[in-house]
Parts: C-alpha cells; sequence; structure tokens
C-alpha cells in the first residue's frame, strides 16, 4: 500500500540514509545495516504516507538482536512522555480517522435504533459493527435493540416502544448512565434484577436490560454494563518505534514522534473497540445468549431449580485504552425452604480475561486473574465452592448438587410457585479446559466472600483469552433479612493483573483492567416466607355462557399446588382450569353446572387449604 510513495522519494532516502544515520549507502558488513535501513524506510513512509495509511511494521522477535546490539537509552529523549499521554489527549485527529475508518469497512452485525439522545462512546463503538438507525415510529422488529439517553426516558412515545421492544425480547440499552437514570429504565421495564454502580462513579457508557425466554419456558433477566476504558499503563509507542526514533536526527524526531503517537493512537482503538465489539455482541444478538442447558436429565426425573427457576445475570465489561479486557457473568437461581426456614442462591460466575500481548511474546511475564463476590451483611453460609486449589490445571469442574427438602418456593415465568412433592434440588456442573494455570482458592467460608486466583504458567505467544467458572451456592437464613428486604446484593470483581519485564530489567509494562459490579437479586418468594392458603378476591366477569372462559383473582394460587376449582362445591374439570400465575386462575365455564338468579360461589382449593366462598359465577346462556 505504500509501494508507490517510497518510490518516488527513493533518491530522497539515499540521501537521508546517509544524512540521518551516518551509514553508508554501499554494501557494509555491519550486522546491523538491514535493521537500520528497514527502520528508517519505515520512518520516511510515515513522513510521506501519514499515520492513516497502512505501513508495514517491522518487529523483533525472540533471538532478533534489534533490540540487544542498537540498545539505546530513552534518558536524552526529548519526547520521551509521549507514549504515556492518555489516548484522549493525543491527537484527536487520529482517533476520528480511525472511527471513520472502521465505520465504514465494517460489516454490520445487525440493526439497533437509537433514541434522539442517544450518545457517547457507546454508540461510537456500536457504529463500527452495527447498523444505527433512527427510533421512530413503530419498533423495528427486525432489529436486535433500542438504545436511547436518559432523556428519552421522560417521552411517553419512546417509553411505550421500549416496553414493546423489552417485551419482545430485543435487548433495550441507555447510554451514559448515571445510577438515577438505571433506575428509571429498570423501573419502566419492571425488570427482575437490577445493577448498583460502584460508589462514587458518575456514570457508565451503556447499560442493557433484556428479558428472555428460555427452552424450559423460564425467563433470563440480564442486566449488562459497559464501563468506559480504563487508562492503559502500557504506553503508545513499542519497543521497536522508540528504537526507530533513536536512528534520526532531533530536528526529525518530534514530527516523527507525533505520526507515530497518531499511529499507534489509532490502531490501539480499533484493537479496543474490537474487545468491546465481541463483547458486546453477547447482548446484542438476534438469538439472546443464555445460560447453559443443563445436563442431560437433570430436569426430566426431578424437580432441578436450575430447571424451575427464573434466571438473573449480571454482566459488567472493563476494557483498558490497548484493549485489554475481563468480563464477569454472574448468573443467580434462588430457591426458598420453607422446612427450613432459609433462602438457597446457586451463583455460577463466568470470568473472561482477554489480553493484549505487546512485546510478541518477549519478556517475563506474570498473569494473574482474579475473582471476588462479597454478600452484603449480614454474612450468609457458603456451601460447595469450587472449583478448590489445584496446582497446573489444564482441565476442572465446577459442581454444586444440593437436595432441599420440604416445601420449595421459587420465581418462575407464572410468579411465585412452590412444591410439595418431597422436595427438590439444585445440580449443575462445568467443565473447563484452559492452558495451564495453578488455582488458588482462598474463599472465607465464616463470612461467604468467595476469592479465587488464577496464575497464568505458559507466556501467551499472541493475544490470548481465559475463562474460568466458578460455583457456589449461599445460605440465607431468614432472621438474617432486614425489615422491608425484597432482595439479595452482592459484589463481583475481576482483575486482569499482566507485568512483562523486558530488557533491560527497568522497562516494565503493566495491564491491570478490574470489572466491579453489584447485583441484585429478588428473593425467591419475595416476602412470603410461608406457604399461605388460597384467598378469592374476585371473578370476573361474572356472568357467562356455558363454554365461555372467566377469570379468578387472588392470593395463594401457587400453580403447582392447585387442586381444583369448586363452583357451588361441585369440582369443574382438570381441563377447563389453566393456571396463569399465583394471583389468577382461568376457568371454562361447564356446561354441566347450573347456576343461575344470584350464581353459585366460587372457590380455589390447594394443597394448603380451600378459599372463601363469597364470591359467586352466573352459568347461563342469556349473559351478553
Amino acid at each position: 500500500m505504500i509501494c508507490i510513495p517510497v518510490l518516488l522519494v527513493c533518491p530522497f532516502f539515499v540521501f537521508c540514509e546517509k544524512a540521518l544515520t551516518g551509514v553508508s549507502i554501499f554494501p557494509t558488513t555491519r550486522p546491523s545495516m538491514k535493521r537500520k535501513t528497514a527502520s528508517i524506510l519505515f520512518l520516511i513512509a510515515l513522513l510521506v504516507v501519514g499515520p492513516n495509511t497502512a505501513v508495514p511494521v517491522v518487529t523483533a522477535a525472540p533471538g532478533n538482536d534489534l533490540l540487544q546490539e542498537d540498545q539505546v537509552s530513552d534518558e536524552n529523549d526529548d519526547d520521551s512522555d509521549d507514549n504515556n499521554a492518555p489516548i484522549g489527549t493525543q491527537n484527536q485527529d487520529a482517533q476520528n480517522s480511525a472511527t471513520a475508518s472502521t465505520a465504514a469497512t465494517s460489516a454490520s452485525l445487525g440493526s439497533i435504533q437509537i433514541g434522539p439522545s442517544a450518545s457517547g462512546e457507546a454508540v461510537r463503538i456500536l457504529s463500527t459493527a452495527y447498523t444505527l438507525q433512527p427510533l421512530s415510529g413503530d419498533v423495528c422488529l427486525s432489529c436486535i435493540g433500542v438504545i436511547v439517553g436518559p432523556a428519552d426516558l421522560f417521552t411517553p412515545r419512546i417509553i411505550d416502544q421500549l416496553r414493546a421492544a423489552y417485551e419482545a425480547g430485543h435487548a433495550v440499552g441507555l447510554t451514559n448512565a448515571t445510577q438515577a437514570s438505571i433506575e428509571r429504565l429498570h423501573d419502566l421495564l419492571q425488570h427482575h434484577g437490577s445493577v448498583q454502580l460502584v460508589p462514587g462513579g458518575a456514570e457508565v457508557d451503556l447499560v442493557v436490560f433484556r428479558k428472555a425466554q428460555r427452552p424450559d419456558g423460564q425467563f433470563n433477566f440480564s442486566s449488562h454494563v459497559l464501563f468506559p476504558r480504563a487508562a492503559s499503563t502500557t504506553g503508545v509507542l513499542t519497543k521497536e518505534d522508540k528504537q526507530r526514533l533513536k536512528r534520526v536526527s532531533k530536528s526529525l524526531r518530534r514530527k516523527l514522534r507525533r505520526k507515530l503517537v497518531n499511529l499507534r493512537t489509532s490502531q490501539q482503538q480499533e484493537t479496543a473497540d474490537r474487545a468491546d465489539i465481541q463483547a458486546l455482541n453477547r447482548v446484542f444478538s438476534a438469538t439472546p445468549e443464555l445460560p447453559a442447558s443443563p445436563p442431560p436429565g437433570s430436569c426430566d426425573d426431578q424437580e432441578n431449580i436450575y430447571c424451575l427457576a427464573e434466571s438473573y445475570q449480571s454482566h459488567p465489561i472493563k476494557t483498558d485504552q490497548s484493549g485489554n479486557q475481563v468480563q464477569i457473568v454472574d448468573t443467580v437461581w434462588a430457591a426458598r425452604s420453607f422446612l427450613d426456614s432459609q433462602d438457597l442462591y446457586y451463583v455460577l460466575q463466568e470470568a473472561d480475561f482477554h489480553i493484549i500481548n505487546p512485546l510478541n511474546g518477549f519478556g517475563l511475564l506474570f498473569w494473574s486473574n482474579s475473582t471476588a463476590s462479597f454478600p452484603f451483611e449480614p454474612n450468609p453460609t457458603l456451601l460447595q465452592p469450587s472449583p478448590q486449589t489445584t496446582m497446573e490445571a489444564t482441565q476442572y469442574i465446577s459442581s454444586v448438587q444440593k437436595s432441599i427438602s420440604g416445601s420449595v418456593g421459587w420465581n418462575q415465568a407464572q410468579g411465585l410457585n412452590a412444591s410439595v412433592s418431597g422436595g427438590v434440588s439444585i445440580t449443575n456442573s462445568q467443565t473447563t479446559t484452559i492452558p495451564p494455570i495453578n488455582i488458588t482458592f482462598n474463599s472465607n467460608l465464616a463470612t461467604g466472600h468467595t476469592f479465587w486466583n488464577y496464575y497464568v504458567n505458559e507466556l501467551p505467544q499472541e493475544t490470548e483469552t481465559i475463562t474460568t467458572y466458578q460455583g457456589w451456592i449461599w445460605e440465607i437464613p431468614f432472621s438474617n433479612y432486614q425489615l422491608g428486604q425484597t432482595e439479595f446484593q452482592f459484589s463481583s470483581w475481576a482483575q486482569l493483573q499482566g507485568t512483562w519485564h523486558g530488557f533491560p530489567p527497568s522497562f516494565t509494562q503493566k495491564v491491570s483492567p478490574t470489572a466491579n459490579l453489584t447485583m441484585s437479586v429478588p428473593m425467591p418468594f419475595g416476602r412470603t416466607f410461608a406457604l399461605q392458603p388460597p384467598t378469592v378476591t374476585g371473578v370476573s366477569p361474572s356472568c357467562v355462557n356455558s363454554g365461555d372462559q372467566f377469570t379468578i383473582q387472588g392470593t395463594g394460587f401457587y400453580p403447582s399446588l392447585v387442586q381444583s376449582v369448586l363452583i357451588g362445591g361441585t369440582p369443574v374439570s382438570a381441563d377447563n382450569i389453566t393456571r396463569e400465575s399465583d394471583t389468577q386462575l382461568k376457568v371454562v365455564a361447564p356446561d354441566t353446572i347450573e347456576c343461575h338468579g344470584t350464581g353459585c360461589p366460587v372457590a380455589v382449593q390447594t394443597t394448603q387449604g380451600t378459599s372463601n366462598t363469597n364470591f359467586n359465577i352466573v352459568i347461563s346462556d342469556f349473559c351478553n
């Protein structure tokens, strides 16, 4: 791509090579001649073509003596701080051109509707891979998501569109989100589960809520957060860039350095954009990403909370300016044991550590991945945390299995449900294949605090992602809840720590992006700590023809516990009853029961008893 410009300046190149380096243009036996020539060629091409054109990069592989023979101290470099300046303070034209070129050349992963006040870094990043179109008129059913800004949450038309998109299973996002605007979107959508930003955090680039139905019929409620990018501590210029600059005169060095900084800045931004797009692709996808299917047979012959209960997910994403990234996906299922007077929260935690190798495998590496979760006081009991401490693991299993005896309740698609069939279980396992890693289990069983360290034993030779899985159960007695509490909160964080020690030993590069988020999970049976007998609070309509459907409203209609509906004391066929939720049943009026005049009393019978009978239904062929 730079052949023509370079050929045009070839006569000038000969002069520059002599003038700037003092190296003879004639054949020589000096071993560094070719490397210096390549460096000067690179810099002149950069001057002629500009930083926004692709330029071949000559790198030093392990064993190459470029860094060994031609080591030059940075002490006299008059622009040595440029490569450590925050990307946001460097040449803005380079960033804008990088954005424009990426957006122009990327293939669309789908269409996302954008509200009038949506703006900021998240919109720019998404524009590099998705087709963005204005939010207007009806909801775009072929789109994969809707994104708005805080001001849009006060426009009735947009609120209706957000609710319609959410109920259709699309991702609904909010840019430049503060805690107050996050809570408003959460309440408008009636999303289950929520996220709390780290105290003191002003705003985040993007928050997305999504409700999706699992194959087993229950719902998965996910909350995703894209945090602002962390400042990179690895610098912008590579070691090879610094060596090239040392071979030119000071009069050209500053200009060349500025162009190199712009080039590397745009390259870093593109790398970070790609990392964020890959993370956001699990959020904005035509088919929602759901928790992994349970092990074969785990839902067939037993009642497994993994299959019965709703699932809740939180997903923080943190990327630094070099493209190093940490993600956490906490998935939680919850159940209430009425017999034992306690709640059980099963957590499956996925942590993704994505690292960009800046030294092409040259140097010494310390790479430690840490994950932790802190439950809010009072402390729960920690059960079955896994994995345990293991040396040099390449495969491990995170597994839980616990039986809950007696009547057990949970949240599900029909609201609150319960079972008295002898109990249910929590059964799940996750097998993970990883590079050689030492696992250190440092959790505190007394406080319920979970903590794992994963020490990477092999130096990655290229960009690499490692995924770990941790699983455990938190057991919380009813007495531990605070008065009026409706949710269980815990904070999770994951950190990627990498340190490269180069040559000379004083040359060190570090990465340490950290994802941190507090998740709120609805208590598994709300504020009901004992199964209640059924209560009928209304019947509508109060007059129906035979074969028509009417609705019974009330409380304590736990779908699995409903045994019968009685009309005038006569049981209705089970085929005529639809168990909508714990507060509603629908019944088809039978033609075998006569209820004229003031009608017949309606009662609901469950395993917990029979309801009141002070609401009547008229079954007649003359009802309007």
